[in-house]
């Protein structure tokens, strides 16, 4: 029979993969099955961290190792360069990636990132940023055109033969 997680289960989860608890010892200490524990971590979009006291999320979830207690409450200035974080490391993603699809994922995320940021930079943020996000938005469009393109080609191929 299931049972269902408590919030202070899954709080306890969240707390002991963030301190690179094994899965046997938090199956053990919340007295479930290891593959109990790694689904409802899989559910939470978490994984266990090396560092302790650090959460590690996929980056389409929010992306980057943030220490827990000091993600709310930052600052413009703090929230720029945590805005710069992320799109670097989803740039590293895109050029990394050999899967177009998934590169075309990389691309509109990158895309909303960049809106984000162009946000806060333009309430609080210096000039000398928005010189230097204008060009990355730039070299992101170009690569998202030719993408499209190679996509759309592809796509008219894979037609005509079926």
């Amino acid at each position: 029979m299931l049972q269902r997680w408590t919030n202070e289960e899954t709080e306890k989860l969240k707390e002991m993969l963030g301190e690179g608890k094994s899965y046997n010892e938090i199956a053990e200490t919340l007295r479930r099955t290891n593959n109990a524990a790694r689904k409802k971590a899989q559910q939470l979009g978490l994984r266990k961290s090396q560092n302790s006291h650090k959460v590690t999320t996929p980056l389409y979830k929010g992306g980057l190792e943030l220490e827990e207690n000091k993600t709310q409450n930052k600052s413009p200035k703090d929230l720029i360069e945590l805005e710069w974080q992320i799109i670097n490391r989803l740039k590293s993603l895109t050029e990394s990636t050999r899967n177009e699809k998934q590169r075309g994922f990389y691309y509109q995320t990158l895309a909303s990132h960049i809106r984000t940021l162009s946000n806060l930079i333009k309430n609080h943020g210096e000039p000398k940023e928005t010189q230097d996000l204008a060009k990355l938005l730039e070299e992101i469009q170009k690569r998202a055109k030719r993408l499209l393109r190679r996509l759309t080609t592809y796509e008219r191929r894979t037609r005509r033969t079926h």
